[in-house]
């Protein structure tokens, strides 16, 4: 899995550098002229701006994927009559967006505030047995769903060369946030236990902070004077070593020594975006 993301790493590092080569000069005729866009950049040194990003992540979260497994082995140990065509994959996508604001410094450097919201594509286990277990005592009907996410706030620091006389340009630059993060186990469903029908119907949230860092690569494309479109390539280092619930008791693995299990939000992930910028 580490070489599938640094092969996509590497590879839109070299689309978007390409893109960056071929734009280099402006593309968007304008209607205004050299004399008057030079007054107008040289009157305005800072820019603000808010926007918006969406985004499609890949990351690896090997704990919470070892423990689904886990699980899944006690039960399927547990009751007998267990449909292997249920066995559970792995989490490794997920989607969101981003909004943020914007300081352009002499069109040089920018400054970004940004607040991220992440999900990652819930997990489903399924079980479907007929009564198995020791003289067939034993059954289960029940789904289990599993859930990660997390709100990020931080700041970028942008290098945006060309962005004062380009249509296109590259962006490139880096930054760190507070990344709190979230894992969501639920069940559904009944157990059969010696002729004995027990409810399954519950849920366990755990929660945890950590520091984030990323590093930005992309293009940026301005149809108009105070509109840019977005297209960015961010990798990041996020990992959550210890979750807890409101009543302070940790997540651990109980079918491995009861070990911590952390969330890592480690990965790359591609967004796509615009912002207006004034003045």
């Amino acid at each position: 899995m580490t070489t599938t993301i640094k092969s996509l790493a590497l590879t839109m590092i070299l689309f978007l550098g390409g893109f960056a080569s071929v734009f280099s000069s402006d593309t968007i005729p304008v209607s205004k002229s050299a004399r008057e866009e030079q007054k107008q950049e040289e009157r305005y040194f800072i820019r603000g701006g808010i926007g918006m990003q969406g985004m499609l992540s890949v990351f690896y979260p090997s704990d919470v994927n070892a423990y689904t497994k886990d699980l899944y082995s006690a039960i399927k140990r547990k009751y007998a009559g267990y449909n292997s065509g249920h066995e559970p994959k792995e989490m490794h996508w997920g989607y969101g967006y981003t909004l943020k604001a914007d300081v352009r410094i002499f069109n040089f450097l920018q400054l970004e505030p940004y607040w991220d919201h992440f999900y990652a594509f819930p997990l489903e286990v399924m079980f479907d047995e007929a009564p198995g277990g020791q003289f067939g005592h034993y059954a289960i009907q029940a789904t289990y769903t599993f859930k990660m996410s997390y709100n990020e706030k931080g700041v970028s620091l942008l290098w945006v060369p060309g962005s004062k006389q380009k249509n296109i340009f590259l962006t490139v630059g880096g930054g760190f946030g507070v990344l709190q993060g979230e894992f969501t186990e639920s069940v559904t469903g009944y157990e059969r236990v010696t002729g004995t029908k027990t409810s399954l119907d519950g849920t366990r949230t755990f929660k945890g902070t950590t520091n984030a860092w990323h590093g930005t690569v992309g293009l940026t494309f301005v149809p108009w004077h105070f509109l840019e479109l977005e297209l960015m390539l961010n990798g990041k280092y996020a990992m959550i070593k210890t979750l807890q619930d409101d009543a302070g008791v940790s997540f651990t693995n109980p079918y491995s020594n009861d070990e911590p299990v952390s969330l890592n939000f480690s990965g790359v992930d591609l967004r796509v975006g615009f912002k207006f910028m004034f003045p």
